[in-house]
């Protein structure tokens, strides 16, 4: 789920980079960093390389909050001192190459925001995170990299197919997930756990689809444009491509949909009668008004912030997300925003942050859709599973609901269970606030894994 905070500006910001370095040591390759924003920390990777005239060129990306590149600008490189501008993201770098900890140590400047550095050389997310449950090759089974057409879009979907070797027919799940352009592990803070639930459920005889997001990764399309029905409509591409396959048992293809992917499952599966289950991880249930207000006051309580910002916040963003639901043209919605925040005192900067974040396809969709009735529409079996202790798809607020739609509704074969002391990502949490995502460890706490595992065993029958 995104993290609405227009007023306050507590949002990730993606900056566009770029740094050269002509010195004894060879800056060709992957470098890495971390950055301290707002209480979260933010990973920045920099793909450097020399063309055949010697120029440097580059590119760089945020893999927590999205697998786009950007290309570099500009630079300019006096003895070990390095610095560059990037006109489009009105940021800047400042750094130098240090010889004795073979890092670059730099700030990184954007919209007032000055931002400490230090890049370390090297691809691989252990530089960073600490991730014991990262699955490893050799792989005892099949990966196959697969490419799909949504034939509505037109765009094409990237992603991995892994199955059990050997012949036969295999059940399959796809994964789908949650908000923000996400790749097809789900990365976030080093954590991939699509990777995980792929591996783990592979491993236990099912094949598994997973796929970068339209625009993510290397998937075309335009992420920006798309909303959720739109991301719907990448899933049934995806359950038709495993239906025209040989080794698919296309009677029992089911879908796994964490977050906003929770929402997107119960789409397909109300639309298509031939789905055979769905399992639901932190899926939202009520209406998406009353879910981002309270999700704006429990991550906020959960950050520490004072009851009475705590309450200007939700004030703010009630009144936000009202006009946006009662505006319909995108103009006139950000005239409205303006002049509302400008009533509040807001800065220049608040303000341009609020209409990036709320003027959006995505967002005016999200914000009045509510999710039951696509629950009350699924026949098939139904697992949903939800942390006591996230802050971001409250399951106090969801489960009870999923559960009483499910029964009114005539399903008899569901099973939903809010598992103690986890959070969204279903990470056994102290202070269980999405800053603190980063500094676990552990990406699923294999008590969850099991659990599905064993659901999925008594449910979906294998050949």
């Amino acid at each position: 789920m995104r993290n609405l905070y227009p007023y306050l500006i507590c949002c990730l910001i993606v900056f566009s980079t770029f740094l050269q370095c002509v010195t004894a040591q060879d800056l060709s390759g992957t470098w890495q960093g971390r950055m301290q924003f707002m209480k979260f920390d933010i990973r920045i990777v920099f793909h450097l390389y020399k063309d055949s005239t010697g120029n440097w060129h580059g590119t760089t990306e945020s893999p927590d909050q999205s697998s786009k590149k950007f290309d570099i600008d500009q630079l300019e490189v006096l003895g070990d001192s390095i610095s560059f501008e990037i006109f489009d993201m009105n940021a800047s770098f400042q750094g130098r190459y240090n010889s004795d900890s073979s890092a670059i140590m730099g700030k990184l400047s954007q919209r007032g925001f000055k931002l400490p550095l230090k890049l370390l050389k090297g691809d691989a997310d252990d530089l960073l995170y600490n991730r014991p449950q990262r699955p490893r090759p050799p792989f005892p089974y099949t990966c196959e990299e697969v490419r799909i057409i949504q034939r509505v879009s037109g765009d094409t979907l990237a992603g991995t197919f892994t199955k059990p070797n050997g012949p036969g027919k295999f059940p399959a799940i796809i994964l789908i997930s949650g908000s923000g352009a996400q790749d097809r592990d789900e990365s976030v803070f080093g954590h991939k756990p699509f990777l995980l639930l792929a591996d783990f459920l592979t491993r236990r005889g099912y094949a598994v689809l997973r796929c970068d997001d339209r625009g993510t990764g290397a998937s075309t399309g335009n992420f920006s444009t798309a909303t959720t029905a739109d991301f719907a409509l990448d899933a049934e591409a995806q359950v038709a491509f495993l239906r025209h396959r040989k080794d698919i048992q296309r009677n029992r293809i089911g879908l796994l949909g964490h977050s906003e992917g929770g929402i997107i499952a119960p789409m397909v599966a109300a639309k298509d009668a031939k789905i055979a289950f769905v399992i639901l991880l932190a899926a939202p249930a009520i209406d998406m008004f009353d879910l981002l207000l309270a999700q704006d006051s429990l991550v906020s309580k959960s950050e520490g912030m004072k009851r009475k910002d705590m309450t200007e916040l939700i004030e703010t963003n009630t009144h936000l997300f009202n006009i946006l639901k009662e505006t319909k043209d995108t103009a006139g919605l950000q005239q409205k925003i303006v002049d509302y925040l400008v009533s509040t005192n807001a800065s220049d900067a608040e303000i341009e942050v609020a209409i990036q974040q709320l003027c959006t396809p995505w967002m005016e969709w999200y914000v009045g859709f509510d999710p039951a009735k696509n629950i009350a529409r699924v026949k098939c079996p139904v697992l949903a599973l939800n942390g006591e202790k996230d802050v971001q798809v409250p399951a106090m607020i969801n489960i009870p609901v999923i559960e009483s739609i499910l029964v009114s509704s005539g399903n008899r074969n569901h099973e939903v269970s809010i598992l103690p002391g986890l959070n969204h990502l279903f990470q056994p949490c102290k202070k269980c606030s999405v800053a603190e995502y980063k500094l676990i460890d552990q990406t699923m706490d294999p008590s969850v894994l099991e659990k599905i595992g064993v659901w999925m065993d008594r449910n979906v029958r294998r050949p």
